[in-house]
């Protein structure tokens, strides 16, 4: 995959010195990443697109508000081996690779990620293994990161494989972006490991209609002819999606194309996110005009990942 360099985005967009300045100064405390394709669909006419506010820095990532954190989650409490959080009851997240295709400038593991290249070390992954097969309470392995589909096909079918031998294990769901930011990426071999073993879902991270384009949208269907079921996991974003018309254009999109709008978070508050986020009123209206104007199965649930809680947090008043 051809890594973005912070000068071709700023060809690409038409950025002038002032503007790079706060770039490079981002760039230095998370990473910029973005994939050709996606940097493509940005209107570089336009400052508020949001696709660039998504991951293109702006000064305000500079600011840390009092209440941000560099954990704002707790994930490392949860985390009894290297590589795997238990945090929720009956499933655990599996740290399958700290890369990721782009970086998302409100990611709530901005501050935590290695910045190393490789994933899982054998080492990790037997005491992985042996944690899981020790819990009979665990129905489901997550595979989160970074990014799961980062992982090599050889990588991500030993990951496969290692789940369908542990007996109490009934599904695996995998957390990814990449079907839409690099959809070069869902091959027919993929497609074949992500199939070999238990069952298993694909969880999308999609927050704006424009993500899609025909390349990324082939890529969702070829999950989708398999049977592979492909939920979303929305972020509600000042600036990109926290508008009653861009959410049900959004959810549209998803129905379209065999995805199920699932949830819509909360912003998690990492440092340097504040100017991303929506508040709870606002949250709420959203939700209930969403309600009045779509299907009820196209209306995804409100919701906030609390720490120390043992499920998400559903806001339900007044919705």
């Amino acid at each position: 995959m051809h890594e973005v360099s912070l000068n071709e985005i700023g060809r690409t967009l038409n950025l002038t010195a002032d503007d790079m300045e706060p770039l490079e100064q981002a760039h230095v405390r998370f990473p910029v990443r973005i994939t050709p394709g996606l940097l493509a669909r940005i209107d570089p006419s336009d400052p508020l697109d949001p696709i660039r506010r998504q991951f293109i820095p702006s000064p305000e990532e500079l600011i840390r508000a009092d209440h941000e954190s560099a954990d704002p989650l707790n994930e490392t409490k949860s985390s009894p081996v290297s590589g795997l959080i238990h945090k929720y009851p009956g499933r655990v997240l599996i740290l399958t690779s700290c890369r990721c295709p782009v970086h998302c400038r409100f990611c709530f593991r901005k501050t935590n990620l290695p910045r190393s290249l490789t994933g899982l070390s054998g080492s990790e992954l037997d005491r992985i293994a042996d944690y899981i097969r020790n819990d009979c309470s665990i129905h489901e392995a997550i595979f989160s990161g970074g990014d799961p589909l980062m992982c090599s096909d050889p990588e991500l079918g030993a990951l496969v494989e290692l789940m369908s031998t542990i007996p109490h294990i009934e599904t695996v769901r995998v957390h990814t972006r990449v079907p839409v930011v690099w959809p070069e990426r869902i091959t027919d071999g993929l497609v074949r490991i992500l199939t070999s073993g238990k069952p298993l879902w694909v969880v999308l991270h999609i927050n704006h209609s424009l993500e899609l384009d025909d390349s990324s949208r082939d890529a969702i269907r070829r999950l989708a002819d398999t049977g592979i079921p492909l939920l979303n996991q929305a972020v509600l974003l000042r600036g990109v999606n926290d508008d009653a018309a861009v959410l049900a254009d959004l959810s549209r999109t998803l129905i379209r194309n065999r995805v199920h709008p699932y949830y819509i978070h909360f912003l998690d508050p990492v440092l340097g996110t504040a100017h991303f986020a929506v508040s709870l009123a606002k949250a709420r209206r959203l939700i209930r005009i969403l309600r009045e104007i779509l299907p009820g199965f196209a209306v995804p649930r409100l919701v906030r990942d609390l720490p120390g809680k043992h499920s998400k947090t559903e806001h339900l008043k007044e919705c």
